[in-house]
């Protein structure tokens, strides 16, 4: 569940400062919230998923 203070670290938008955390994007190190608005722009975006 998301934090209320928690902010988007969407790496591909800096600039966004988000609160509505969608989903998570996680690796070995770190999970980074993304916001839904972000989040749906990623979703439509036609990026190569490499699965673990």
């Amino acid at each position: 569940m998301p934090h209320p203070d928690e902010r988007c670290r969407n790496p591909w938008n800096d600039d966004c400062e988000a609160t509505n955390i969608e989903v998570y994007l996680a690796d070995e190190e770190s999970q980074l919230p993304i916001c839904a608005e972000c989040w749906q722009r990623i979703a439509d975006d036609a990026h190569e998923w490499e699965l673990c």
